[in-house]
């Protein structure tokens, strides 16, 4: 028995995705017609949403974004004890959206959902029970994508870009911006001036060589401005000095010996 890889509902997703895209507070007529016509292409019961007023349609939206708060919060703002679909979940059980059911044979070559029960009858032949919604109002019939969404468990392939906000239905769930636009780099782009600068550490003058060695003879040395100069001077310095004092004095006396 196959096991059917992607989900033939994804078109569900895209409608939701739609739907919370286009109908914006403050939305003009022409958008919420335009939306109603490619229900109309859909089928599959969409055709109900042109039931629905702009008014209505956009209350709803707001009611939607907000059930589905949980897209938009950072990982470190969620609480670990909180449920993060239970707005959801509230919403979806005050509808009281009677379920339909009904048992078909999984015959060869078909194939089931990822993790549908199945199970075999006496005489062998293999069955699988499905159950949907029975939607009858346009706003049971959005909010029913959504729990087919969250019990076969592709809820979270709905995501919202981290740049423009808008949803969008990934195969990746890793993926977190618009595919096919630049929304990745323009967020990273807008991040890097928000990197606040290091502060300047002051930078001591770097010693030459030559004060280096000055400085490990165990003279007392002190800066000013860019030099070492020494302060203190170390015995063995100290006795340099004399004799090359010495040596200038006696050189001194001997040239002036010499001219007269």
């Amino acid at each position: 028995m196959s096991v059917k890889k992607r989900d033939d509902n994804e078109w569900a997703l895209a409608l939701i995705a739609s739907f919370l895209n286009t109908i914006l507070p403050g939305a003009m007529d022409r958008k919420w017609q335009a939306f109603t016509k490619k229900c109309d292409t859909i089928g599959k019961g969409t055709y109900h949403l042109a039931r629905m007023g702009l008014h209505d349609a956009i209350n709803l939206r707001c009611e939607m974004h907000e059930a589905l708060s949980f897209l938009r919060a950072q990982p470190r703002q969620l609480k670990k004890e909180q449920n993060p679909y239970a707005e959801l979940i509230y919403l979806l059980n005050d509808l009281k959206v009677p379920t339909a059911y009904q048992a078909s044979e999984v015959r060869k070559g078909r194939t089931t959902w990822p993790g549908q029960a199945r199970f075999r009858s006496r005489d062998g032949r293999r069955w699988a029970v499905l159950s949907w919604p029975v939607s009858n109002t346009p706003k049971e019939i959005l909010y029913g994508f959504l729990a087919g969404a969250l019990i076969r468990g592709t809820l979270n392939r709905l995501k919202v870009c981290r740049h423009c906000g808008k949803y969008i239905v990934v195969r990746d769930i890793k993926r977190e911006f618009c595919p096919g636009t630049n929304c990745k780099i323009d967020y990273f782009n807008a991040l890097k001036p928000r990197v606040r600068a290091r502060p300047a550490i002051e930078k001591k003058p770097i010693a030459s060589t030559e004060e280096a060695v000055l400085i490990a003879c165990g003279c007392r040395m002190t800066w000013k401005g860019d030099k070492l100069v020494k302060e203190e001077l170390c015995p063995a310095c100290e006795r340099e000095k004399r004799e090359r004092l010495e040596r200038v004095k006696s050189f001194s006396v001997s040239h002036q010996a010499m001219k007269s």
